[in-house]
């Protein structure tokens, strides 16, 4: 519950979150259960490719964190021991640049019984944190973390633009690659994007009209910058390394399918659930997903729209 209660009270946490599975049986090994249970805590959640992305984003997540129009927690997404007990080469800056980019903290100015001051643990200004908070205004502070979350998506970008022109690395919200004239295509997070990328690469060597994109934000969700990378043309798979238990997709997937629910045209969708609990995505599982996508293209038809790749029997 203190997961809530940090979001709650608009504390600027920067947490890297190695995503592992969720016991049981015990398993201490990546997928994205962890993170996708926490999806509607009130946190930022950005996911990761590769070690310099986690560096550069540890970095710039202060920044977005501690953005006085939206003073909420971050989760930097990075991949459990596939990204963070492996050895990579990263490119890092002086500690005085990074510094002087960070900056120092600013404080939402509040007003109690002693008059106005910053919102922090001051002696000199006591003020009270976490009260109860029952019918008559809860609903309405649930609304400023709502409110909040939307304006993120309006100065995070802001914040990457200025970090890219400090480092030379630019990152964005989505990144579609090979998607102006793909038309089979899957989205997907964390470092298994790099093999889908080296895939997409290879069916296009074999003439295939492939592509794939790439989703860094998750929360908020980035809807409509979403729905541009993915643009009209292809049959859309949805690759995650999550299961919503009872539910009828993956939370990637419910999160697609409703930014498209109120427009008429829209792409045909499949979801290829992959990954769970460690086990390695390989190009020859990926590869699997763009024949089914294929065959959905050529057919016209999606007839599973869920399937789990990589395991025994299926």
């Amino acid at each position: 519950e203190i997961v809530y209660i940090a979001s709650s009270l608009r504390l600027p946490i920067v947490m890297a979150l190695a995503n592992r599975a969720l016991s049981g049986p015990i398993n201490i090994h990546n997928d994205h259960s962890d993170g996708m249970g926490a999806r509607d805590s009130g946190w930022i959640q950005i996911y990761c490719e590769n070690a310099q992305e986690v560096y550069d984003t540890s970095i710039t997540a202060w920044r977005i964190a501690e953005h006085l129009k939206i003073q909420l927690p971050i989760m930097v997404c990075l991949d459990g021991f596939t990204l963070s007990h492996t050895m990579e080469n990263v490119m890092t800056l002086p500690d005085e640049v990074v510094k002087e980019f960070v900056g120092e903290r600013p404080f939402i100015e509040v007003e109690g019984h002693l008059g106005k001051g910053e919102l922090r643990l001051n002696p000199d200004m006591p003020i009270t944190m976490g009260p109860l908070d029952l019918q008559d205004f809860y609903f309405e502070h649930k609304m400023h973390q709502v409110e909040a979350l939307n304006e993120a998506l309006e100065y995070i970008v802001d914040i990457e633009k200025e970090w890219a022109n400090i480092s030379g690395r630019k990152y964005d919200y989505v990144e579609p690659y090979m998607m102006d004239d793909a038309e089979v295509a899957l989205i997907g997070m964390g470092s298994m994007v790099g093999t889908i990328r080296y895939v997409v690469d290879e069916l296009r060597s074999e003439g295939v009209k492939a592509g794939m994109v790439k989703l860094r934000l998750f929360r908020p969700v980035p809807a409509e910058a979403i729905k541009k990378a993915i643009g009209k043309g292809p049959v859309m798979g949805v690759m995650e390394k999550c299961i919503s238990f009872g539910a009828p997709a993956s939370p990637l997937m419910e999160e697609i399918m409703t930014a498209y629910y109120q427009d008429k045209a829209k792409p045909m969708m499949a979801n290829y659930v992959v990954g769970l609990g460690g086990k390695d995505v390989s190009p020859d599982m990926i590869r699997e997903a763009f024949a089914s996508l294929l065959k959905i293209k050529k057919t016209g038809k999606v007839e599973k729209s869920m399937s789990y790749i990589g395991v025994r029997g299926e």
